[in-house]
């Protein structure tokens, strides 16, 4: 997910007027859906947490829940006529919402998430699913290791912390370790570690609820392993990739795609589990062909009934992205999305993730602000039959009423101070 500046924004009046740019919410999340809303595997990554049913995100500060069903974005709040103001909007607000980050997932009723407390150690907590009734329940980790990302797999977490070992510029080493965390009895596990020069260590690339592909990349070398989370063992298996890109799962086939970056080069990838061989799929020529430029980006956007569809970002005298499809036969179609965003002046950016009927994604507004870029997101959904078929049909689920560096917007994501 894109890094943002920090947020500084402390006129509580001017924040009051913030709520009336923000569309795509709808209430609060219905009471005979709450107790749907968990899944028996659900993924955190990239500042987001997918589930089978929606997704949990924080966009100005606020923690929304965007239901598959509806495409609605609902604060996770339960304080009625709350104008869900973000801590950089006040900092005396009460909204239940107004939460950094979105490392939530539900849970048996409940929602979990990680935080900090006010000596930086992280630690979990429980609320009900509108995020009221919040209590800490366990500390996780001690200062200064940080939780990355991880996955919900039926009753337990399995997830990454980093640390540095020695604060110092000139021998910096560290730690990189992997866990798994029993979600009735908080009680956790490692399951492995490793120390390296650099913040690498182990990344989740995806997976189902079987099993979880992750990369191990250390200052020599890039393995990679397929953990079962029942028996809690990694096997090793080959993929040709840099050990940041993830998977695609195909349940059905037992298999997964990936687009790899390994040399200079670009492919698409078919890995069979059962025979553990890799299939290419599409070719770094064909890539580049089709692309028209020199790529400094891309990644798979999900899989419809037509094939894979996938989207790269070129940089030749301009930046450029451009979306294709390959289908079943091998042939390329390339999709005009991209360029019929529904506001002027923006670019895509990346997807959030994919359902069976369509993908949620980013798109952008870039400027500058104040001597600094800066940028405005919106998260948005289009179905894959309106993008296989050049239909451009987009939703905006969540529109920016600030920009990265805290500035007001307008309802077309424009600075209001006119910088």
């Amino acid at each position: 997910m894109k890094k943002r500046g920090k947020r500084q924004f402390g006129s509580r009046i001017l924040a009051g007027m913030i709520v009336l740019s923000v569309c795509g919410c709808a209430g609060r999340i219905p009471q005979e859906k709450r107790a749907a809303i968990g899944s028996d595997y659900m993924e955190i990554y990239g500042g987001n947490t997918i589930t089978r049913t929606g997704y949990f995100t924080n966009a100005s500060g606020i923690l929304y829940y965007v239901d598959f069903t509806t495409q609605d974005a609902i604060p996770v709040c339960n304080k009625p006529d709350c104008r869900h103001l973000s801590k950089a909007e006040d900092a005396d607000t009460e909204c239940d919402a107004a939460i950094d980050g979105a490392r939530v997932f539900p849970y048996k009723g409940k929602l979990l998430g990680i935080s900090e407390d006010s000596k930086g150690n992280e630690e979990i907590y429980s609320s009900d699913i509108d995020g009221s009734n919040r209590k800490v329940k366990k500390k996780l980790e001690s200062s200064n290791m940080f939780i990355n990302e991880g996955v919900i797999a039926k009753d337990s977490f399995f997830y990454v912390a980093t640390m540095p070992e020695v604060d110092d510029q000139e021998n910096m080493k560290w730690i990189s370790v992997l866990k798994k965390l029993n979600l009735d009895t908080f009680e956790a596990t490692q399951l492995d570690s490793v120390e390296c020069k650099d913040a690498l260590g182990f990344q989740l690339l995806g997976g189902t609820e079987e099993y979880q592909i992750y990369s191990l990349i250390n200052d020599n070398e890039t393995l990679f392993y397929k953990l079962d989370y029942e028996s809690c063992e990694s096997e090793q298996i080959e993929l040709f990739q840099s050990g940041y890109e993830r998977i695609l799962p195909e349940e059905n086939e037992n298999s997964f795609y990936y687009l790899s970056i390994e040399g200079g080069e670009r492919n698409l990838y078919q890995y069979d589990i059962d025979s553990r061989k890799n299939k290419l799929c599409l070719e770094n020529e064909k890539i580049l062909e089709n692309a028209g430029g020199n790529i400094v980006g891309s990644d798979l956007c999900g899989k419809c009934q037509e094939g894979i569809v996938y989207w790269v970002r070129t940089w030749t005298e301009e930046r450029e992205e451009k979306m294709f499809l390959l289908d079943h036969n091998g042939k390329i179609q390339e999709l005009s999305m991209p360029q019929q965003l529904p506001v002027a002046g923006t670019h895509f950016y990346d997807v959030i993730c994919a359902t069976e009927k369509g993908m949620y994604f980013w798109y952008l507004k870039d400027f500058e602000s104040n001597g600094f870029q800066d940028n405005v997101d919106w998260q948005a959904y289009t179905e894959w039959e309106d993008l296989v078929n050049e239909k451009s049909v987009i939703k905006n689920v969540i529109k920016p009423h600030m920009t990265a560096m805290g500035e007001l917007v307008d309802e077309n994501g424009n600075p209001i101070n006119g910088q």
